[in-house]
């Protein structure tokens, strides 16, 4: 099932680079996704048990994410990885609420939490696995109730935020997360989605218009390996360092996103942990 999502979201990378206009329109969000739930779907193979699965994607995920999509959607695996932990089996009522802990640990590593995003995707659909989950324990029928709705709050994100009503477009992230889902579905009934070897970053179409006078206009990541720090002191020491950042901790990792003025800066407070 990860698998086929991951090799769904790879085949139609570029269809969501090119609605890629927020919070920045670098024409990116697709090939990020992508190389996330790649390096998630390279570390599964055949007999693991559930809790192993998910202990291989939450530490996958987080190491391979990139960008700000991508490293939200790690946040959302490592969310559902915690809520499979310790288990041999999972039911579809299992697996919905794996999801919600998905949406809300997505929610708690975003400093500002933008509706009409990936973020209120990731929930509503979380929301309807649950509530469908109630009544079915057929996992595939889960699946099938979670994407009508997801796909149903996608199209509404044009009029949640002004970027993508002016552009005509939904949410680039939000569509990642479906286009996932949709390759999740398609492993359930076992018509895996092609497997397609692994090439070099995509040359993505970058949104055309004004020139772009960025406050923050360096997108900085790192990722920091025996770290000594909990999440909040991360947070409070980068906060004033610039906007759209990400703090993410499992156990002994530490993974930051962060668009700056200068990336020095956040690097160098990096090196103290």
């Amino acid at each position: 099932m990860m698998i086929s999502g991951a090799n769904n979201l790879y085949n139609k990378r570029a269809l969501v680079d090119e609605l890629n206009v927020f919070p920045v329109p670098d024409g990116d969000t697709g090939t990020n996704m992508s190389m996330t739930v790649t390096a998630m779907a390279e570390s599964l193979y055949e007999g693991m048990t559930v809790t192993e699965e998910a202990d291989k994607i939450s530490f996958a995920t987080l190491r391979g994410a990139r960008g700000n999509s991508g490293v939200i959607l790690s946040q959302f695996f490592r969310g559902i990885s915690k809520g499979l932990k310790s288990k041999k089996v999972c039911s579809a009522k299992d697996f919905a609420f794996a999801l919600k802990n998905g949406a809300d640990a997505a929610y708690k590593a975003v400093m500002n939490p933008t509706e009409g995003t990936i973020l209120t995707v990731a929930k509503e659909a979380a929301k309807a696995a649950v509530a469908k989950a109630e009544a079915s324990d057929d996992i595939s029928e889960v699946f099938e109730y979670l994407l009508d709705k997801g796909n149903k709050t996608l199209s509404k994100t044009t009029e949640m935020l002004p970027a993508l009503k002016q552009a005509g477009v939904v949410d680039a992230g939000g569509q990642g997360l479906i286009v996932f889902f949709e390759g999740c579905l398609a492993g359930l009934r076992g018509q895996d989605c092609e497997v397609l070897p692994v090439t070099p970053r995509a040359k993505v179409q970058i949104q055309k218009g004004e020139p772009l006078d960025l406050e923050y206009p360096y997108c900085t990541e790192f990722i920091v390996k025996e770290a000594n720090v909990d999440k909040q002191t991360v947070s409070k020491a980068l906060e004033g360092m610039g906007n759209s950042m990400i703090v993410a901790v499992v156990e002994d990792i530490v993974k930051v996103h962060i668009h700056t003025k200068h990336p020095g800066d956040a690097l160098n407070m990096a090196q103290t942990w």
